[in-house]
């Protein structure tokens, strides 16, 4: 069965709002890492969308990291609130939802 791909909307999101704002949280807690922003992707793709499959004639399994542009869009809205719960609750960050109006100070 097909499933619908990520939207473009739900991608620049996911860019232009979650990780940089996981980022500046990040480099802020003393993650010199984070500067480089592929470090931050990377380190948000393994908390949450590692898959293992398995050999079928060996039965060997391997763990890797699924890219964001194979989600569905309700896999990408499972992602992104999933980032966000995290960054709540390990961050001390509050990541707003989509079209959201926030004050910034």
């Amino acid at each position: 069965k097909a499933k619908r791909k990520r939207t473009s909307p739900q991608n620049r999101y996911l860019h232009g709002v979650v990780f940089p704002m996981i980022q500046e949280r990040l480099i802020e807690l003393g993650w010199k890492e984070a500067v480089n922003i592929e470090w931050v992707k990377d380190l948000c793709k393994y908390q949450f969308l590692k898959k293992e499959t398995s050999n079928e004639k060996t039965g060997e399994v391997i763990t890797f990291v699924e890219a964001t542009s194979a989600l569905s869009t309700s896999e990408m809205m499972d992602f992104i609130a999933d980032l966000q719960q995290w960054s709540a609750e390990t961050l001390d960050l509050y990541i707003p939802d989509p079209n959201e109006q926030i004050e910034i100070n």
